[in-house]
């Protein structure tokens, strides 16, 4: 960070009331609130059919946003690092905060891959597999 932004925001924050500041957030709570959205996001553009696959999400993130590559794109991070259950919960933690907003309301995919007890992976590759089996399969 630059001297002269640092400077700045401590000239921003001393007009402010002490009603008007925010408490300070944990970096792990910032990351929550940047990325859980993003991943729910991912969620609704599967359900509304903008998207066929998880993978095709985190293939957008890795290559047109900039999504760490290590980490495997959002919908392959909740899968296997945060846990479906842990983003479930704190997107209904934020949407009770948050009630005039419906930017933390869970997608329904989201809710029934957590109540299935699956990764959002594993519901496609179930779905998929129902779709071959059946004769109806996209590929």
């Amino acid at each position: 960070h630059s001297k002269e932004m640092e400077e700045l925001v401590n000239s921003y924050l001393a007009k402010l009331s002490p009603h008007d500041r925010s408490p300070k957030l944990p970096p792990s709570e910032i990351v929550s609130r940047c990325f859980f959205p993003l991943v729910n996001e991912g969620f609704k553009c599967l359900e509304e059919g903008i998207s066929l696959r998880p993978g095709d999400v985190d293939i957008i993130y890795l290559y047109g946003y900039g999504w760490p590559a290590w980490r495997g794109g959002p919908m392959h991070w909740a899968d296997h690092q945060v846990g479906l259950p842990t983003i479930l919960t704190w997107l209904e933690r934020m949407s009770k905060q948050f009630p005039s907003t419906d930017h933390f309301v869970p997608s329904a995919l989201l809710l029934e891959c957590v109540q299935k007890g699956i990764t959002v992976e594993e519901y496609y590759r179930r779905k998929e597999n129902h779709a071959v089996s059946s004769g109806r399969s996209r590929l």
